[in-house]
């Protein structure tokens, strides 16, 4: 069957990516070379699993089941912009997402702990909830974009996370297509 580019997600509501749609078609009048993120596949990553055997995604499923068993739903925000590594030197920017309560991050949490039992390494770098908006594929042209970006005050009404899910990811010419593999119920 072969292996599935996969990673672990939670969605956003539609009108949560409405709204960073139109402030993507608003930036776009500004000069720069950045990969859009389509506004239909934005997600809040919780891990990257890179390329996993077809066969082992339902015991990628189990043990995300088992790391929401009992959990409470993430109530999120998506807030705030940034850039990563840095304003003066960006290579992705972003809308944050805040995590009343702290469920998400206890969530991630537990994914990284079921998933390195099934052999999956931990991440390096601390958990950061973000939507991607682009990747910028030259730093010095994206000046103006940035300028206006850090004066965006983005907010959405809050939201609850009612599942988790494993998304299949499918580069392509044209941008990633994302795919949700299964979904895993919080709670």
């Amino acid at each position: 069957m072969g292996e599935i580019r996969t990673f672990i997600a939670v969605d956003v509501p539609a009108q949560c990516k409405q709204r960073i749609a139109d402030l993507q078609k608003e930036l776009r009048a500004y000069p720069g070379r950045v990969t859009w993120t389509r506004a239909e596949g934005i997600h809040v990553t919780l891990k990257f699993l890179g390329n996993v055997e077809a066969t082992r995604i339902d015991a990628v499923a189990e043990a995300l089941a088992r790391a929401v068993r009992g959990a409470q739903r993430p109530r999120l925000c998506a807030r705030g912009t940034g850039a990563f590594p840095s304003w003066r030197s960006p290579r992705v920017f972003w809308i944050g997402v805040e995590d009343e309560g702290g469920n998400l991050a206890r969530i991630q949490r537990a994914v990284e702990e079921e998933l390195e039992g099934l052999g999956f390494p931990r991440e390096g770098r601390p958990f950061t909830p973000h939507l991607t908006l682009a990747r910028v594929k030259a730093p010095g042209s994206v000046a103006a974009m940035v300028a206006r970006l850090r004066e965006v005050d983005f907010r959405t009404e809050p939201f609850e996370a009612e599942e988790i899910l494993v998304m299949r990811s499918d580069l392509k010419p044209q941008g990633a297509e994302y795919t949700p593999l299964r979904r895993v119920p919080i709670g």
